[in-house]
């Protein structure tokens, strides 16, 4: 492969990396696969340029097509629901806090402490001479 080659084929892989909607295990993986593969025809074809590469192996937009029909949906249906679950999870605890204050909210409103005042007149008795308690 030619140097100027090089450079384009490390901007193919990048586009490739780029194309791909999965985790970062499986993205790993699928490049280290291609990579490999590729590297076995560079070497059994050293003449090869960057067009032969995409005439054999397709644009990064089909290679994502490929692994995405490849790809294990039994995973991305276990992902999904772990994800449901988590959102659900969080949903329910943020509801459960709202309950919550709204209770003590409304028990702080019916509840509400009342301070009682009592006052006490105190008449004096002006016919007895200012005596307290006296008829």
């Amino acid at each position: 492969m030619i140097i100027g080659d090089k450079k384009e084929l490390r901007k193919y892989y990048r586009e490739i990396k780029r194309n791909l909607n999965c985790s970062l295990k499986d993205k790993k993986r699928f490049m280290n696969d291609i990579k490999e593969t590729i590297n076995v025809y560079l070497y059994d074809n050293p003449n090869t340029n960057i067009d032969d590469i995409y005439n054999i192996y397709g644009s990064p937009t089909e290679l994502k097509e490929s692994f995405l029909i490849n790809f294990d949906y039994k995973d991305i249906n276990t992902r999904i629901s772990v994800s449901k679950v988590i959102k659900r999870s969080i949903i329910f605890a943020f509801l459960l806090i709202i309950i919550f204050y709204v209770y003590l909210l409304v028990d702080r409103t019916i509840n509400k402490p009342t301070i009682v005042t009592i006052e006490a007149d105190i008449f004096k008795n002006q016919t007895n001479g200012g005596s307290y308690g006296e008829n």
